[in-house]
């Protein structure tokens, strides 16, 4: 979730040995934190698959973050999926966010449930229990 959007990124950009996939909600994210170094110093295996679940009205994530941060990890031969939920804005996970007056923030029942629905899919698939 937010922040933990670009560790997820970075991390999986680094592709330590053992992490099989990462899923980021409303994650922020910044293309400059992923190891872009040479494929020789990657760990041998399969990459992690990464998802990534973003409100399209989200303004602490510009739609430019969003598509380079992709764009590398595809580079880098990691799986990547992106939903973008049009019209939906950061946090819309998290229902007390209907409670937040600053209009950057908002609760979307119709996007938190597909995007839970997604992640378990995702994880699932990842990890062997799909």
């Amino acid at each position: 979730w937010c922040l933990g959007g670009r560790a997820a990124s970075a991390l999986a950009s680094a592709r330590p040995p053992g992490l099989r996939c990462a899923v980021s909600f409303h994650g922020v994210v910044d293309p400059g934190v992923l190891r872009l170094d040479p494929k020789e110093d990657r760990v041998a295996g399969p990459a992690p698959r990464v998802l990534f679940l973003h409100g399209g009205a989200d303004p602490f994530v510009p739609a430019a973050s969003l598509e380079a941060t992709v764009k590398n990890l595809k580079r880098l031969d990691m799986p990547v999926e992106v939903e973008v939920y049009d019209g939906v804005r950061h946090g819309f996970t998290n229902p007390a966010q209907a409670l937040n007056e600053n209009p950057a923030f908002g609760y979307d029942d119709d996007a938190a449930r597909d995007a839970w629905a997604r992640a378990e899919v995702h994880l699932g698939t990842s990890l062997g229990k799909g």
